[in-house]
């Protein structure tokens, strides 16, 4: 996997957003003790909300993984409320209402 530490405090952030300020950061590995130090001091710096850094823009996703990450919610929503609500479509396949980043791909 290629994040930096700015790649990690910015997941950090989303993470904490979603979970309401609720997360739990866990140290995995032992690859590079240099990386894994930025890395983790990124990560403490958002939590105790400094500013975040900034990144350059990544463009939008491939259609290939915006479809991915639509079927993974669309399987997951049977099991997470979180996930939206699976409603039938007219197939009868199990469909869901897009989150609004991913409406414009898709």
């Amino acid at each position: 996997m290629l994040v930096s530490p700015d790649g990690y405090a910015h997941m950090t952030h989303m993470l904490s957003s979603l979970a309401g300020g609720k997360v739990l950061v866990a140290l995995e590995g032992g690859y590079n003790v240099n990386a894994i130090a930025e890395s983790a001091h990124a990560c403490v710096q958002t939590l105790v909300g400094d500013e975040l850094p900034v990144m350059p823009s990544l463009g939008s996703a491939s259609l290939a993984a915006t479809n991915t990450v639509y079927e993974v919610q669309r399987m997951q929503a049977n099991h997470w409320k979180c996930m939206g609500e699976a409603v039938e479509g007219q197939d009868g396949a199990s469909l869901l209402a897009l989150p609004l980043h991913l409406r414009g791909v898709r």
